[in-house]
């Protein structure tokens, strides 16, 4: 008895073997197929998981505000899309003194961002007056010197700590700036800026950017104890700047950017799911059309003896070695695009680096198996609401 026993569960084993190879060997192609196209999709879902992680590694930038004022363009949120006079900024420090007091502003700051491309991604470059940037925008030099005036003759900028970082870049190294060489000289860091940037004297700016004579920021610093709102609501009272320009509390454009950060994150939180319907739905369609086109095969394994849960499991277990082929190889895809570009430099030089994490991969991976499960349980249901009779004469 025992002897016979186990010789019908080999048979049952060989059975569902056979059952398994066959649908592979007939349909090689197809099933190649599918896997590639499956592991797009995963791989693309693995990307955009890292690509939320990469935005969340700033979320302590804009949680620590400065005690500045931004004096910006109206209906502006960027800073790079301003353009403000001298004469603006002038008028903004001279309302300050003249409501507050001589004493409360520490320094009337503008500021000129342009754009600079390196290795082909797009940096901030900020054009400063060095004697007040470190002061004002809390800079340290961490290695080399602060970049020199226009007086001086040299081309010189200072990069923040990420941005050598991003692009291992090395001190005396040379960029290209608006078709000039200039040299890195400087490697600067704030504790309350990650963003990777480049920094040049405002003589320099001016000189090389003489085009155009307009800034991007002007930034007053206000003496501590000062009243930063009530200077706010002084400045967008006067009829001479309430149309032409809106002045910013630290903590305001910290909330923009924050939001403009959550909302980028929910996005990518739904391409997720959307991703994961996918392999549902494609999954859903391959267990779907194997009970179709083998309906004589399932009904026959039936017939040896294999109840609708074992023939349920053999489903199961061939769609999830099916998805856990694909996800191998769309786990090595992502991997090796986020080697190969998972670098890019965002809004203002923030830079967000894919973080493939081992966490991530797990629950990926956990996720897919059973969105994946639930593709093949949904067909096998169906199916299993007729009676072997019924497939074996439509087979």
């Amino acid at each position: 008895m025992r002897g016979s026993a186990k010789a019908s569960r080999l048979a049952r084993l060989l059975t569902a073997l056979r059952f398994l190879g066959v649908d592979l060997r007939h349909n090689l192609a197809r099933t190649l197929l599918a896997v590639a196209a499956l592991a797009a999709v995963i791989a693309s879902y693995l990307v955009i998981v890292a690509g939320a992680a990469g935005f969340a590694q700033f979320a302590p930038y804009f949680a620590t505000p400065q005690p500045n004022l931004w004096l910006m363009s109206a209906g502006v949120l960027t800073p790079i899309n301003s353009s403000l006079s001298q004469e603006q900024v002038d008028l903004a420090a001279r309302l300050v003194r003249e409501n507050f007091g001589a004493g409360a502003l520490q320094a009337a700051l503008p500021v000129m961002y342009r754009s600079v491309r390196y290795a082909d991604k797009t940096y901030a470059l900020a054009a400063v007056s060095v004697d007040d940037a470190a002061q004002v925008f809390d800079l340290q030099l961490v290695e080399g010197t602060y970049p020199a005036p226009a007086a001086s003759g040299r081309r010189e900028v200072a990069a923040s700590s990420s941005f050598m970082q991003v692009n291992q870049a090395q001190l005396g190294g040379t960029l290209s700036i608006f078709g000039s060489d200039f040299t890195i000289v400087g490697v600067v860091q704030s504790v309350s800026n990650s963003l990777a940037m480049l920094w040049m004297d405002l003589s320099m700016g001016r000189q090389l950017y003489a085009y155009r004579e307009d800034f991007q920021v002007g930034v007053l610093a206000l003496k501590e104890g000062v009243d930063a709102e009530q200077v706010q609501a002084v400045l967008e009272a006067d009829p001479a700047l309430q149309y032409c320009c809106a002045a910013y509390l630290d903590r305001q454009l910290n909330e923009i950017a924050s939001g403009q950060l959550a909302t980028l994150d929910a996005i990518l939180r739904t391409f997720q799911v959307l991703a994961l319907f996918v392999v549902t739905f494609g999954v859903y369609n391959a267990a779907n059309l194997t009970l179709v086109e083998r309906a004589r095969e399932v009904a026959l394994l039936r017939v040896a003896g294999f109840t609708p849960g074992e023939v349920k499991g053999l489903l199961a277990a061939h769609y999830l070695l099916f998805t856990l082929a694909a996800f191998g190889v769309g786990w090595g895809a992502a991997v090796l695009y986020a080697q190969w570009n998972g670098k890019v430099a965002s809004i203002g030089g923030q830079v967000i680096t894919l973080q493939i994490q081992p966490q991530q991969v797990w629950l990926g991976l956990g996720l897919t198996l059973a969105f994946a499960l639930a593709g093949v349980w949904l067909p096998a249901r169906s199916y299993f609401r007729h009676s072997t009779a019924e497939h074996l004469r439509q087979a």
